[in-house]
């Protein structure tokens, strides 16, 4: 388009002034005096209303705002939802924690007596406490700052309660033949490996318990955590099949069965003639090789990491169901290290039952709050950290010195793993999870 020349631009005229102040000064309000425009009464005097008068009615129509209105129905329910929070969570939560720390008080001890003051009797059968190789920790701090690169890249992965669930193991067999690892591995989808980008020459496998029984290839997990050398703690499942291990060696009394010769001198436990009630326990076993069946027995009930920093200056363990507060790993009761659900705070006995139930004593929290509690009343550097399975129905939950990684994968959860990686500050953790089948029987 061209541009129109016919025009010149506008310019103000030489002779023209330029305003040296605003236009509204100029203005002169010559209607008041000039006859030309007619008669015109001027009052002297204004009345005006009384200040009061005038707040009252700048204050009515404040008050009868639309804006006000929206103000106080949004400051009404922000009041309302803060108050449901506080009587439904803070409120009762608060109340918890200063009860169990009321209750927790180093002078109950000697009043009442708690859990663990008593000598525990020792059990040659079984490692009550492991200690996991220097080797396998996560660098922090100077060390970290000048390791190499591999020993940066160290990890620890905990795993919670695998129950034999095959399918999502964590990955395939190392040193073996690629026939062998498809034969073994056709249409398995190793969703927590790709996940976890798991490199076997810098990452060291935990094993939290229940690694077998309910899923559908116990013998696998087995060979699989035993091939990558992983560490483990024995689970109640673990504790019944070696239990019935150790039966099936033992020749007891004569007492034939229905399908036994009457006239037989020995009763193999293993025989359907037992009435125990462990008969699955009993099939497992007898379908475990003896390398899997020693990789169980080497399984210590609780595993101790000593300090990790970023967790615990203390004390870092892993066990199955729970511990007792204030009652060292050598104290506590092995039965219940893989079987607690609950813990009375006045006297700190557990039970494998959970809080609520008719058999254990009135009071009794899940075992994890009392953990809690306790070690939020000693100093930081006193703190001691633990990683636990057991209860999928309270499901994974990450506290602030414990973890627990049940996930339920047997029955269609989910396979869960806590990462911890070396840092200069302090390890790093992470919880990472896959979903699983649905391995219970359909009736």
């Amino acid at each position: 388009m061209e541009k129109d020349t016919s025009r010149p631009p506008y310019r103000l005229k030489p002779s023209t002034p330029i305003p040296s102040r605003p236009l509204v000064s100029y203005v002169k309000n010559e209607w008041r005096h000039n006859p030309t425009y007619g008669q015109t009464t001027v009052p002297s005097i204004t009345v005006s209303p009384p200040s009061s008068q005038r707040r009252t009615s700048s204050l009515g129509l404040f008050l009868r705002s639309p804006k006000l209105r929206r103000y106080v129905l949004v400051y009404a329910a922000l009041l309302l939802l803060a108050y449901l929070l506080y009587t439904s969570y803070f409120s009762p939560s608060a109340l918890e924690r200063s009860l169990l720390t009321a209750t927790l008080d180093d002078s109950e001890r000697m009043k009442k007596g708690w859990f663990g003051v008593n000598a525990r009797p020792d059990f040659s059968d079984f490692d009550m406490v492991g200690h996991l190789d220097k080797k396998h920790i996560p660098l922090t701090g100077p060390a970290y700052t000048h390791a190499t690169h591999a020993a940066k890249k160290r990890r620890l992965i905990f795993i919670g309660d695998i129950h034999g669930c095959v399918d999502e193991r964590m990955l395939p067999f190392p040193s073996i033949s690629p026939f062998r690892v498809q034969l073994s591995f056709t249409k398995t989808v190793n969703l927590l490996l790709h996940t976890l980008s798991h490199d076997p020459s810098t990452d060291h496998l935990v094993a939290a318990g229940d690694m077998i029984s309910r899923g559908p290839s116990s013998p696998s997990v087995l060979t699989l955590l035993a091939s990558h050398s992983a560490s483990c703690v024995r689970g109640n499942h673990e504790d019944r099949l070696l239990l019935a291990h150790s039966s099936q060696e033992t020749y007891q009394v004569p007492l034939p069965g229905p399908f036994e010769d009457p006239q037989t001198n020995i009763d193999d436990l293993s025989e359907h003639s037992h009435s125990h009630g462990d008969y699955p326990a009993r099939a497992l076993a007898l379908s475990l090789d003896s390398k899997q069946t020693a990789f169980l027995k080497s399984c210590p009930v609780i595993l101790e990491l000593g300090p990790l920093k970023g967790l615990s200056e203390k004390s870092v363990s892993v066990v199955h169901a729970g511990l007792v507060p204030g009652v060292e790993a050598s104290k506590q009761d092995p039965f219940l290290a893989m079987n607690m659900r609950s813990l009375d705070p006045e006297t700190l006995l557990p039970s494998e039952k959970r809080s609520g139930s008719a058999s254990v004593a009135p009071g009794s929290k899940p075992w994890y709050k009392v953990w809690e509690a306790w070690q939020a009343r000693l100093p930081k550097r006193e703190r001691s950290w633990v990683v636990y399975g057991h209860d999928s129905r309270e499901g994974v939950r990450i506290g602030k010195t414990s973890v627990a990684l049940d996930g339920g994968c047997v029955r269609g959860g989910r396979l869960t793993a806590l990462v911890v990686e070396g840092g200069k500050g302090g390890v790093g953790k992470r919880v990472v999870s896959v979903p699983c089948k649905d391995y219970r029987q359909k009736h």
